[in-house]
């Protein structure tokens, strides 16, 4: 019959890993390289060509970065209504659309 795993202690933990709450660097030096080249490829106006070039595209990444799922708190005081609306703006427009 084998012993029952003990669990780690000061003394018996692994002292040669990366220390509790620190950053893994790769991510990080992804992140940084992503922004550099976002930034080389004209940043936020270059989002706004890829909206208007291929909106199928920029809805994708917009949907990858918002959350899935948003939790509200509050009560409810009346009928609750579903409603979605998609509204297309031009962004050389100083006035939105009616």
């Amino acid at each position: 019959m084998t012993e029952p795993v003990q669990p780690l202690t000061d003394e018996t933990r692994n002292r040669a890993g990366r220390p509790k709450g620190a950053k893994n660097k790769l991510p990080q030096q992804l992140k940084q390289a992503l922004m550099a080249s976002f930034e080389r490829a004209g940043g936020e106006k270059y989002l706004l060509q890829v909206a208007m070039d291929d909106p199928k595209t920029y809805c994708a990444l917009l949907g990858k970065i918002l959350p899935a799922e948003l939790k509200l708190e509050g009560q409810v005081t009346g009928e609750i209504i579903h409603k979605v609306e998609q509204e297309i703006i031009d962004p050389q427009s100083k006035a939105p659309s009616p």
